[in-house]
């Protein structure tokens, strides 16, 4: 399966973005099924947001000038299900772990 590799600059924080100190973050994008972000090894996010999706299609058209295209590459089909299986899992774990620990901090603020 072919996804697509792009480049964006992105800031932990507005001091960072005013001061531009931003990092490189390299992003996959499974053609309709979401994105992968990652950088210095570590991954970030996958996220199939359609908002998400959109940004990435805009990059791999050259419509942001911000983001650097890097081509696509030959994935295994195996490989790119099980990310986005995972990914979307996780995703849905994490909202649910951010329910818990909301319900547990507003106890302890009574």
């Amino acid at each position: 399966m072919k996804v697509h590799r792009y480049q964006v600059e992105v800031y932990e924080s507005a001091l960072d973005l005013a001061h531009g100190r931003g990092d490189i973050q390299d992003r996959l994008y499974f053609p309709k099924q979401g994105v992968l972000g990652y950088r210095d090894g570590k991954i970030d996010f996958f996220s199939d947001d359609k908002e998400v999706i959109d940004k990435a299609e805009r990059c791999i058209r050259g419509e942001d000038k911000k983001a650097k295209y890097l081509g696509e590459v030959e994935v295994g089909v195996n490989n790119v299900e099980q990310i986005v299986l995972r990914g979307r899992r996780l995703n849905e774990e994490r909202r649910g772990f951010e329910r818990a620990a909301k319900n547990l901090v507003d106890q302890l603020e009574k």
